[in-house]
């Protein structure tokens, strides 16, 4: 599958998830109109719309992507755990949405979210360890110039001389340093 083809069914899959979010404002909206909320129409309607937007976002891309041809089957698995988690975290937010009175529904999808996170993690291969680190902080550009300009530890200066560029550096200069001095003060 080319890249492009791959762009038009994202595209596609991004168009039906908003016609699905947009079929469940104009369900909620027409039961509103006409007075038909306490009605079975109204989680009948909910539901089917929570439903049509689990298969689109979980199902139908792995379907029309074929993102499966080249994970294994541990990660395949992975997946399947992902899309049940995401099936019961839809039904506690429906339940949630049925039930005002009660937290248990917003509860259940609260975990949801957390719970799946890790089996797609594991589906596209990210270890844990990846997963929980800190996502490095980019340089500035003066940052990025100077690493550039450096070689094995030293800098040229403005007047041609080279300087130690370890001894050149004040503590808070660095994003490293900032970030590190960030966390100790935590």
């Amino acid at each position: 599958m080319t890249e492009e083809q791959r762009k038009k069914i994202k595209k596609r899959l991004t168009l039906l998830t908003i016609g699905v979010v947009a079929l469940l404002a104009v369900v909620l909206v027409v039961l509103v109109v006409t007075k038909k909320m306490n009605t079975v129409w109204f989680p009948v309607g909910v539901g089917v719309a929570l439903a049509l937007y689990w298969i689109v976002s979980d199902i139908l891309p792995v379907l029309w992507l074929r993102l499966f041809e080249e994970k294994t089957e541990e990660q395949k698995r992975s997946y399947y755990i992902y899309a049940l988690i995401d099936a019961v975290g839809l039904g506690g937010l429906l339940y949630f949405i049925m039930s005002l009175s009660s937290m248990t529904g917003a509860l259940v999808y609260v975990v949801s979210v957390f719970m799946k996170k890790r089996f797609h993690d594991e589906y596209l291969g990210v270890s844990p360890a990846e997963a929980d680190a800190e996502p490095e902080v980019e340089a500035e550009p003066e940052d990025r110039v100077a690493a550039d300009t450096e070689s094995e530890g030293e800098a040229d200066l403005e007047d041609g001389s080279v300087a130690d560029a370890e001894a050149e550096e004040m503590p808070g200069e660095t994003a490293e340093t900032d970030a590190q001095e960030r966390k100790d003060g935590m």
